[in-house]
């Protein structure tokens, strides 16, 4: 008895370290750009044994994000002193506020897209069988284990010859694109866990297929919709290669090429940096507590109907 104890105990300790560990390296590069972003740059630059915040916290790199766009110019910092710098700073750090709005509206396009298209088609796989479905199936998956490297040349020609390079549409689109093969697979697995004598009771009562999908499917699977959602919004919301390639404006980019642009050929803003990467964490922050609640809740109702 006293064995098994110590086994348990031992057990709970090695869980919970590990877990501990993965919380930090999980929350230490969100600490560091909050607390980066409310120091000096000096400071950020002085030698590491030195403490930080000598004359306390600073606001001032969130005060010229938000103030740039209305004429705002930010001289308080020595650092800028550096005429490289100062370009940079005065440049791109305007069109901040634009960026994240950019990058939340593509994401957010491509969520909705992976949603519609890819709760219809993975519906159809599961329930509807039609001949060459699994030929169909099959093709959809393998597409997404191609490098992405391959086919952005061919994404960049067939945008360019359709003239929407360096607009959100192009990259709403290939990001739709490249995230569906996987919501497809995902759904197709998550409507396999619901019953289907669910639906057939809808169909008795008279509802077509689509209005069963629509009244029945659809609302029953909405933990794994949200999910899929959630999952392509992320991978939208953080990419750069396609970026790279879609978009030469700084006006129309999106978050990770725009942290890109927050450099010169010599140097680097490292607070303006930090601050303009903290801010990138909030919606992100916001979309998951709001849909982290909603996902138990949907859960818990369907349970409750099955």
């Amino acid at each position: 008895m006293k064995t098994q104890k110590i086994i348990n105990t031992t057990r709970m300790v090695i869980i919970y370290l590990f877990s501990a560990i993965l919380v930090f390296f999980a929350l230490f590069p969100i600490i560091t750009c909050y607390i980066g972003s409310i120091t000096p740059e000096t400071e950020i630059r002085s030698e590491p044994h030195k403490p930080i915040w000598v004359k306390g916290p600073t606001f001032y790199y969130y005060e010229y994000i938000f103030g740039a766009p209305f004429g705002m110019q930010f001289t308080t910092d020595p650092y800028l002193r550096y005429e490289a710098v100062r370009a940079l700073v005065f440049t791109n750090v305007n069109y901040t506020l634009q960026i994240l709005l950019n990058s939340f509206i593509v994401a957010a396009g491509v969520a909705f897209l992976n949603v519609l298209i890819g709760g219809i088609t993975a519906y159809s796989f599961t329930r509807l069988r039609f001949p060459g479905s699994t030929g169909v199936f099959t093709f959809i998956l393998l597409s997404r284990l191609l490098p992405p490297i391959i086919i952005a040349v061919p994404y960049y020609a067939i945008c360019y010859s359709l003239g929407i390079t360096n607009t959100l549409l192009s990259l709403l689109l290939v990001h739709g694109v490249i995230t569906l093969p996987f919501t497809i697979w995902y759904l197709t697995l998550y409507y396999r866990t619901i019953p289907v004598e669910i639906e057939e009771s809808a169909l008795v009562d008279g509802c077509s297929y689509f209005q069963a999908f629509r009244k029945v499917a659809f609302p029953t699977a909405s933990s794994g919709l949200m999910a899929a959602g959630l999952f392509s919004f992320m991978l939208s919301y953080n990419d750069l290669l396609f970026a790279q390639f879609l978009e030469e404006k700084i006006e129309v980019t999106t978050i990770p090429l725009f942290i890109a642009f927050l450099s010169t050929q010599t140097d680097l803003y490292f607070a303006i940096m930090y601050a303009v990467l903290s801010l990138t964490f909030i919606p992100v922050i916001l979309m998951l507590i709001l849909l982290w609640k909603r996902l138990y809740i949907t859960e818990l109702v369907g349970a409750l109907k099955m």
